[in-house]
């Protein structure tokens, strides 16, 4: 499924980037939540950069994730609009040094990236577990909506074995749409 998102025309990137940002907009998330947690797009994952522009424009408040080398967990730093952007671990792009830093705890919606997703809300990420072990602390009542954001063509058709750490996924965002999946403990 790597190879497959990599493989998308720069075309197909933009057009599925500008569906995620309409499909944002119009769901139930921006009446509820002011702050996101997003990522930016690396290895042929969903841009957000359309969704970041509209979320700002509704007043929203966007934060970027760091690894933390000691915790290896994310912390997560605002990122203002039009601001320039580092190279940070794995050389994944992240707020200045600078930046305000904002807790996890202050953070309504957390967009995350995938690599396959499945009709229960299980997502395989790129491995290093960093979602999993930043949230999978908080309890599910204070913890973030997760919301996961692919193409479509990431959905695997067969069941993903989910284990015990893995926080399952409340909603996915694809070009094609917002689909909630069924509550997931």
């Amino acid at each position: 499924m790597r190879r497959q998102r990599r493989a998308l025309s720069e075309a197909d990137q933009q057009g599925h980037g500008q569906a995620v940002a309409r499909h944002l907009a119009c769901s139930p998330l921006p009446l509820r939540a002011t702050t996101f947690a997003a990522y930016a797009a690396a290895d042929g994952e969903l841009d957000l950069q359309e969704s970041f522009i509209r979320l700002w424009s509704m007043g929203k408040r966007i934060v970027l994730p760091v690894v933390d080398p000691l915790s290896n967990r994310l912390t997560f730093f605002e990122h203002l609009p039009y601001q320039p952007l580092q190279r940070g671990a794995f050389n994944i792009l992240v707020p200045p040094s600078g930046a305000m830093h904002v807790p996890s705890l202050a953070i309504d919606v957390v967009l995350t990236p995938l690599v396959a997703f499945d009709s229960q809300g299980t997502r395989v990420g790129m491995g290093g577990g960093y979602y999993d072990r930043t949230f999978g602390a908080v309890h599910p009542l204070m913890r973030p909506s997760v919301i996961g954001v692919a193409h479509s063509l990431q959905e695997h058709s067969k069941p993903i074995l989910r284990q015990p750490w893995d926080v399952p996924l409340e909603a996915v965002l694809t070009e094609t749409g917002f689909r909630r999946f069924k509550k997931n403990t």
